[in-house]
């Protein structure tokens, strides 16, 4: 799972995150939380168990994100 960070003039990086950082990154963008918070919050650790979590540090180079996420595999 990989979550975008935009920042123009920064340096373009792959980092990998834990799950508790990944888990923050998730609940920011539930919908659910207000109107279901139970169910948010047991999805999203069930989201995380088998999977890698990485922050894409990007730019505005688009093409050389998506080259290092493609290379990262």
């Amino acid at each position: 799972m990989i979550f975008p960070h935009l920042n123009p003039d920064g340096p373009l990086t792959l980092e990998p995150i834990t799950a508790a950082e990944a888990t923050l990154e998730l609940l920011r963008y539930s919908k659910n939380l207000k109107h279901q918070p139970r169910f948010g919050l047991d999805l999203v650790p069930r989201l995380l168990t088998q999977v890698q979590c990485h922050v894409l540090h990007r730019n505005d180079d688009l093409a050389a994100a998506a080259d290092l996420v493609l290379d990262w595999n």
